[in-house]
């Protein structure tokens, strides 16, 4: 019978000089807690894995023990020892002896938690020093690209860091502590929304304004003018002191977004701008406008493809220099790039990593989204969340839809409809339905506010959807 301790993953540290961190007796008290006590057990077993466990006999000790608590309840070294028999196990974890003696190393449980976070800490460390290892051999055989390796690099290490932290439940008081913290907060700033200020009121009631932890997704068919009314609601934030806003632009570069902004601060002609033809005035207007625009707090990252991993490491770095960051905005979905398998589209991930990335970050996500080109076939151009690419995961994760609709776009339809437009909200998590009427202005290259009020509009061909 052997009691040699053996390390669980030797072979993927095999090439490493030093010993990888790990701490026996750390590893031994956690197993003899969970040994202790159920109690102690269910502190731990939700939050640590098998190969947290630097040693192997440590990490069929770990399952074992869980497994028998889960499937018989009643526990301790004799009939563990019993169940590992039964499965074949005992001789890998050194027998009846080992587990006696592992049973009375501890004589409390009380700091198995922070026995657990030392366990946890050594192996992110230990996995750290694989990637680090399996990377520098990557890149000195040269078996692929710089770029695809760095890809590869940032995806391991957002999955390493994701998990690290034990899962909490909240009781009611406590939960009923933070809804009431929210109320006094809100009824102490006599805002008439919860959340930002976008500029547009009506769109406000609809959202209770641009919620933190909450996704908005705006769809829109080309040239109808989504970025335009993102950075309208950007600028809006930014200016009125509501907060920083942080943009990632993969369809269009930064100067881009400047010559739009400077033009629409200045009140210029877009395309006389961008060919230089400006007279003395207007250059003067530009400068004048220029000077505001450099104060706005507002980021633009336009650095293209745009990977989830990046998205987390460059918040991640925004987020370290500037905490008063409140609303992030994505330009747009579909530039995004994603792992795309045959039973799982790109589209699918990307979005239930949207989703997380909202709820770790006490932001307002607003994704723009491209409309399918269906939309243009129809007689009716109404745009429909059906119209939405990938519309079943949108809608899984999507907490608010806003469609913009500018019937005008359409020849036919110019001479009756205008420059009128239609902010479609088919799909709110926490309202009915309804529509929000806008005004394009042509002149300006902006959306306005005509006098009409915010009506409540049917919308027939969504289905609405509360179960989710």
């Amino acid at each position: 019978m052997s009691t040699a301790i053996r390390p669980t993953n030797g072979q993927a540290l095999q090439n490493l000089e030093r010993m990888p961190p790990q701490d026996l007796d750390v590893e031994k008290a956690v197993l003899s807690a969970m040994l202790l006590s159920p109690r102690f057990l269910s502190d731990v077993s939700d939050w640590l894995q098998p190969g947290d466990f630097y040693y192997t006999q440590h990490g069929i000790l770990f399952t074992s023990i869980c497994e028998l608590h889960r499937f018989d309840g009643r526990l301790d070294s004799w009939t563990l020892a019993d169940y590992l028999k039964g499965t074949g196990r005992l001789e890998q974890v050194g027998g009846l002896d080992y587990i006696t003696r592992l049973a009375s190393f501890s004589t409390t449980g009380a700091n198995i938690k922070l026995h657990a976070q030392i366990v946890k800490k050594h192996a992110l460390s230990r996995s750290l020093l694989a990637l680090s290892s399996t990377l520098a051999t990557t890149i000195y055989e040269q078996s692929k690209e710089a770029p695809e390796v760095a890809q590869w690099a940032l995806q391991e290490l957002l999955t390493l860091t994701q998990g690290q932290e034990q899962r909490k439940g909240y009781t009611m008081r406590e939960v009923m502590d933070e809804v009431q913290a929210q109320l006094e907060k809100s009824m102490a700033q006599k805002k008439k929304w919860a959340g930002l200020d976008t500029g547009f009121p009506g769109l406000n009631n609809f959202l209770n304004g641009l919620v933190e932890h909450e996704m908005t997704i705006c769809g829109a068919s080309p040239k109808i003018g989504k970025t335009r009314l993102a950075l309208q609601i950007a600028r809006c934030v930014s200016v009125s002191g509501q907060g920083r806003v942080l943009i990632y632009s993969v369809e269009m570069k930064r100067i881009q977004l400047g010559q739009y902004w400077g033009c629409a601060v200045a009140e210029l002609d877009l395309a006389r701008f961008r060919r230089g033809l400006l007279n003395e005035q207007e250059y003067k207007a530009y400068q004048r406008a220029r000077a505001e625009i450099d104060q706005w707090p507002i980021i633009i990252d336009d650095e293209a493809p745009l990977t989830i991993p990046q998205l987390y490491a460059s918040a991640e770095r925004q987020f370290a220099k500037h905490a008063d960051i409140k609303l992030v905005i994505v330009d747009y979905l579909q530039l995004m790039e994603g792992p795309e398998r045959e039973d799982t589209p790109k589209y699918d991930k990307i979005l239930r990593q949207l989703k997380d990335f909202k709820k770790r970050y006490p932001v307002h996500l607003w994704v723009l989204s491209q409309l399918s080109r269906e939309v243009n076939t129809r007689k009716n151009r109404r745009p429909q969340v059906s119209d939405l690419r990938g519309t079943g995961m949108i809608e899984a994760n999507a907490d608010n839809i806003a469609l913009i609709y500018r019937p005008g776009m359409y020849e036919h339809l110019l001479p009756t409809e205008g420059h009128r437009v239609e902010l479609i909200c088919p799909y709110l998590r926490f309202s009915p339905p309804g529509s929000v009427p806008l005004q394009w202005n042509p002149d300006k290259a902006r959306f306005d506010n005509p006098d009409a009020l915010l009506f409540h509009k049917p919308t027939p061909q969504v289905e609405h959807h509360d179960n989710r």
